[in-house]
């Protein structure tokens, strides 16, 4: 009687020693399945670290070309308005000049 509840009380023993070396076994693969996860993270991350950088310098660059096409319109606009403004001048004084010639004619 003794000696059966003894195998008994061993058997019991054997069972839950297999039934934590399985969950020593599931931590295991556990743990390798979150040092995966991890590295994949760090790659995400720098993935898109490098996206953020070439995003930001593409905008960069963008802001520069329209910054000079904006430049070159004001330019040209500048330069523009100065040939009108000396077109006008010059006809201007053609009209000043015809003025004062007609009335030499007038008056003379």
């Amino acid at each position: 009687m003794v000696q059966t509840r003894i195998e008994e009380r061993m058997e019991s023993f054997e069972q839950e020693v297999a039934g934590i070396k399985k969950e020593l076994m599931k931590m295991s693969v556990i743990e390798s399945t979150l040092i995966e996860l991890t590295k994949n993270m760090e790659m995400m991350r720098l993935q898109s670290e490098k996206q953020q950088q070439a995003i930001l310098s593409y905008m960069e660059a963008n802001a520069k070309e329209r910054s000079m096409i904006s430049e070159r319109m004001i330019e040209s606009n500048a330069r523009d308005s100065s040939a009108m403004k000396s077109k006008a001048g010059e006809a201007s004084s053609s009209r000043d000049v015809g003025e004062i010639s007609v009335e030499r004619v007038r008056f003379g």
